[in-house]
């Protein structure tokens, strides 16, 4: 082949070259959009931005909670076992409240058996549910709670005879966007018992009623808690409660006051065991004042809902806890709280910064409610 020969080739080839890349470039810009408008379908279809939205909301509710109940000063729940309780409900209901009834007009609501196809499915307070619980184990429906966690002399075994009767509730908002995805049920009464006394109480208490309700109740069950019953009773604006040298009952403006703050604290600083063992009067002064009661029958429920708290009348402990002060007797109160006698209680009084055990020492009963954010089962008439 000749000198020009070669030069021709060479030329053709580099040509050759320089389109197998161009048309590489090509394809490879159009397989990149195509990735995109995929992508972009996807994010908009399974709405994970509305998602990411919820899970920064529930983020942030859960350092406003950590800020608000800080560890050091007993609460005993960190950052991260709030952050495992922010969960993002999926939204298949939107309950409508009328009074004592609820409503849902979803697709599974209209295709329930007792549901409507146009109006959907309506129940009420004290309606009962035939709920079955889903738990962990099989076989006998049992647990226990250790007398370093009660406080009690000895271990505690709780046992489930036989299945409880479920009852409506109410509806809940939990990713608090304004749409009740969550309708609760309890039991219509407590029927086993627990006994709870001294510092363990307070700083147990709640932490061990959920998991006992549980083990008792299924997965998705938890104990009821003051929030709850106030909800249900229309019970607003609680105000934490303290007791001047006269015996008079006072009250701070919100729930959050630590008692340092408080008007009576120079007669309760000088008793300062506090419930976390640090027992200084730094340490007991940074407790807030969030304990109160009130009595069941004089609020404006309607009889259902007063009935479904007052359980019988059978006393029964709260998940969550609270601290109240009594300047005539120089100590704080600390416990958590119960249901008994008419009253709702956020503290029931189990350790006293004079380090003895309070009244609390009771043994009152569980009351599980359980959330159902899905298929509502078989709903008995009324």
């Amino acid at each position: 082949m000749s000198k020009k020969g070669k030069e021709r080739g060479i030329l053709k080839m580099r040509k050759e070259e320089k389109g197998i890349t161009l048309v590489a470039l090509i394809i490879t810009i159009v397989v990149m959009l195509i990735l995109v408008a995929v992508s972009v379908n996807v994010i908009v279809n399974s709405d994970l931005i509305g998602h990411a939205e919820k899970t920064g909301d529930a983020y942030r509710n859960a350092i406003a909670k950590e800020e608000a109940y800080n560890p050091s000063i007993g609460n005993g729940k960190t950052l991260e076992d709030y952050m495992k309780d922010a969960k993002i409900v999926e939204e298949v209901h939107n309950w409508k409240v009328n009074g004592d009834k609820f409503t849902c007009t979803c697709d599974l609501c209209k295709a329930h058996a007792n549901g409507d196809s146009s109006n959907g499915l309506t129940v009420e307070i004290g309606q009962e549910i035939k709920y079955k619980a889903e738990r962990d184990t099989t076989g006998a429906i049992t647990t226990t709670i250790t007398a370093a966690m009660s406080g009690h002399t000895e271990n505690q075994t709780i046992s489930l005879t036989a299945e409880p009767t479920y009852v409506v509730m109410g509806v809940a908002d939990i990713n608090e966007n304004g749409t009740n995805e969550t309708l609760l049920l309890t039991i219509t009464k407590p029927e086993v018992k627990v006994t709870l006394k001294g510092a363990a109480a307070y700083n147990n208490g709640p932490t061990e009623i959920n998991r006992m309700c549980r083990e008792l109740y299924g997965k998705d069950a938890r104990g009821m808690t003051i929030e709850d019953v106030n909800n249900c009773l229309g019970y607003i604006n609680p105000k934490g409660i303290y007791y001047d040298k006269s015996g008079n009952e006072q009250t701070a403006n919100n729930l959050t006051t630590k008692l340092s703050s408080l008007p009576i604290w120079n007669d309760i600083k000088n008793n300062h065991q506090t419930p976390d063992g640090r027992n200084t009067e730094a340490a007991l002064g940074e407790y807030p004042l969030d304990g109160y009661h009130y009595s069941i029958s004089s609020t404006e429920a309607t009889e259902a809902r007063k009935n479904l708290i007052l359980a019988s009348d059978t006393g029964y402990w709260l998940a969550s806890r609270g601290v109240n002060a009594h300047a005539g007797f120089g100590y704080t109160g600390f416990g958590p709280g119960a249901v008994r006698v008419g009253k709702a209680n956020s503290n029931y009084g189990a350790f006293s910064s004079v380090g003895r055990e309070g009244e609390g020492g009771d043994e009152l009963g569980l009351r599980p409610v359980v959330s159902l954010t899905s298929q509502i089962p078989e709903v008995v008439g009324i």
